[in-house]
């Protein structure tokens, strides 16, 4: 058998590639239902759908006016508290050594020391306040949890919500998931790693890649 230098091929390793069309959703990786974290009335939402918006930056403000009243009558109250707890922990202190040179009474000294517990008690339940007070001032501002943009805003300055009522959807378009559903019969052409050209429709013919994770 003798055969002709045309019916003779060399077989080498090279990459192929193909075309498979298909149809899919592309969703922002990194996502977030913003909630209201306290009741009251919407008083500015400085943002609008389509806008980017930096980590920390303020997404909706509520009326915090009787928030910071409460705050300011917790922080007198320990303030009050606080110089009432130092001055018998200052008394018991002397009255400890008088006691020990016998100038003053155990049971006078027992008062004392009881009366300074008290107060301490006292001061750390209202500095307790202090905390929940201070956090309900905080949570009257909502800020962006991470850099992204707004993708719906569901809320308007003047209305009154409850906590827990939905008030912004933030997303992060620098990274997005294809999702598609192939034919089983075409499951044995893909494979996680592969690198894949597509077009999404509000970009009209700019070619996107992406890598296939699963």
């Amino acid at each position: 058998l003798e055969l002709m230098p045309e019916d003779v091929a060399t077989v080498r390793f090279a990459p192929l590639s193909g075309q498979l069309d298909f149809s899919g959703t592309l969703t922002p990786v990194r996502q977030m239902l913003l909630n209201a974290r306290v009741a009251g009335e919407v008083t500015d939402v400085p943002v609008r759908e389509g806008e980017s918006v930096a980590e920390g930056a303020v997404l909706i403000r509520q009326d915090s006016r009787d928030m910071r009243a409460r705050l300011a009558q917790a922080e007198a109250a320990v303030q009050s508290v606080q110089a009432e707890y130092e001055n018998s922990r200052e008394e018991v202190g002397k009255y400890r050594q008088l006691s020990q040179n016998n100038y003053f009474s155990r049971s006078d000294l027992n008062k004392a020391s009881t009366r300074s517990e008290v107060l301490g008690s006292q001061l750390r339940a209202n500095q307790a306040q202090v905390s929940v007070a201070r956090k309900e001032v905080e949570n009257a501002l909502l800020r962006a949890p991470f850099a992204g943009t707004v993708a719906e805003r569901m809320v308007e300055p003047g209305q009154l919500v409850l906590p827990n009522a939905a008030l912004l959807r933030l997303v992060d378009l620098s990274e997005l998931e294809l999702a598609i559903q192939l034919p089983a019969v075409e499951l044995a052409r893909v494979q996680k790693g592969q690198q894949v050209t597509f077009r999404a429709e509000a970009f009209g013919d700019t070619d996107f890649t992406g890598t296939i994770v699963r």
